[in-house]
């Protein structure tokens, strides 16, 4: 049993975020080279490259679900969640007040702490339950099949 999922941020999001990274630190990189700040404007021109390169690879959320563990993770951050120690899943909309937002958020629904992995503007996902009393959310575009997944997950305890 084997579930995988990429889920991306939209493009034209994604598109925005790294230009106005790139625009913005180009722009100051270009002004302090040419006034006496050479060492500062290319290393602030770097920085703007690499953060750009960054957010490419952090927006996207990257779902696995195998015999043993659930995971989810924004580049190196994320969740794993062995199989005893998942409750069950549910297909539900994206609570956004009860996280606070999208991305990696930590927040509480229905009195339950637990981890959001979510992507902008993206209302589909599953609840995913712990035996420690937790509640987790992960955006999915088939969340019936990652609910169906995690539930046979939890089923192999």
């Amino acid at each position: 049993m084997r579930y995988s999922e990429d889920v991306h941020t939209p493009q034209p999001l994604v598109f925005a975020l790294i230009a106005l990274v790139t625009v913005g630190t180009g722009g100051l990189g270009i002004w302090l080279l040419v006034g006496e700040d050479q060492l500062v404007g290319a290393a602030v021109i770097l920085a703007g490259g690499l953060t750009a390169a960054f957010l490419s690879v952090l927006l996207v959320l990257r779902i696995h679900a195998d015999g043993e563990m659930l995971r989810a993770r924004f580049g190196p951050w994320g969740l794993s969640i062995a199989a005893e120690e998942i409750e069950g899943a549910s297909v539900a909309r994206y609570p956004w007040l009860s996280y606070g937002g999208w991305g990696l958020r930590w927040g509480r629904h229905e009195g339950r702490p637990g981890r959001a992995l979510s992507v902008p503007l993206m209302r589909t996902g599953v609840f995913v339950d712990t035996t420690e009393g937790k509640r987790h959310y992960l955006n999915s575009r088939r969340p019936e099949e990652l609910a169906e997944a995690v539930n046979r997950l939890a089923g192999r305890r």
